[in-house]
């Protein structure tokens, strides 16, 4: 790619790396475009593959930093959020939203699929200002939000294949994996005028696409950032009946993800005096390719 113009202002709010570790984004890739008109590292890291850098949107704040065990959440990766009904899921989802938008002249696209959206909630937690930012898409079938995803992903790339590298970042959401049919499905209900027993067809397409794209947002400035419903059964281990946790959509979203979120939301309504209404809320890095995990 060619060199950054003259007098160009680097995007302070990215960073890159752990908190011992910190370069902004066009530190990096000015080292880049340097060591690729050398021949060296083409396209693919910056330094040795073990040693390689991993951009970032810079949190505000010690929770989050705890929480993740990192300076900032890693764009060109795959997050997903996972939990029971009303467990806040959306909530996080777009409370990531905002933190995206924090760098100027990012984008999301939120892809909703459960017809149960508030965009006043939504937009109390992203902010009045970053609000207009979030361009949602109501799909109906798992190949409609597969298409909402995958059209302004190769969008993306190719606009930054034209110019001198990422200047923003884009989000692209889906809300949730899991909450609607397949075409397939959808037509022969239509056809028939009620639904029949059918093979996996739904969580196999899930798990196809999900192999596809973490990597056509590797190493992009694209975060790719699902829900998902998890289902509990008592199994028989040994001696003992054990709860068991299980995440529909294929086993794609386990190995491909780099963050997986567990949502816990409590019951009952907090009773403590400096708080004026709301929930408890559980956040457990279930999966973390980046840091320590359980926390």
């Amino acid at each position: 790619k060619p060199a950054l113009p003259a007098g160009r202002q680097p995007p302070k709010p990215l960073r890159a790396g752990t908190a011992n570790q910190v370069q902004t984004l066009a530190d990096v890739m000015l080292q880049r475009i340097a060591e690729n008109q050398q021949g060296l590292n083409p396209g693919t890291y910056v330094g040795e593959a073990n040693e390689s850098v991993v951009i970032g949107v810079e949190f505000p704040d010690f929770s989050r930093r705890w929480l993740f065990h990192n300076s900032g959440y890693a764009v060109g990766r795959m997050g997903v959020i996972i939990g029971e009904t009303g467990s806040f899921k959306t909530a996080m989802q777009a409370d990531l939203m905002g933190l995206h938008l924090s760098v100027h002249g990012s984008l999301v696209k939120y892809n909703e699929t459960e017809s149960r959206d508030s965009a006043t909630f939504r937009k109390s937690i992203v902010g009045d200002d970053k609000f207009p930012l979030v361009v949602r898409e109501k799909c109906e079938t798992i190949e409609e939000w597969q298409k909402a995803t995958t059209d302004p992903l190769l969008w993306l790339r190719k606009l930054h294949e034209r110019g001198d590298g990422p200047a923003q970042i884009m989000v692209l959401c889906v809300d949730s994996l899991t909450g609607v049919a397949s075409k397939h499905t959808a037509d022969a209900i239509e056809e028939n005028g009620h639904a029949s027993m059918t093979h996996a067809i739904d969580a196999n397409l899930i798990n196809q696409y999900l192999k596809w794209v973490p990597g056509k947002v590797d190493d992009w400035p694209i975060s790719f950032i699902v829900t998902n419903h998890v289902k509990f059964s008592m199994e028989k281990r040994g001696p003992i009946m054990a709860r068991v946790m299980r995440i529909p959509g294929g086993d794609a979203i386990r190995y491909h993800s780099t963050y997986i979120m567990l949502m816990k939301g409590g019951s009952k309504p907090l009773t403590r005096q400096d708080v004026d209404g709301g929930y408890p809320i559980r956040v457990e890095m279930f999966k973390n390719s980046l840091g320590e995990r359980s926390k």
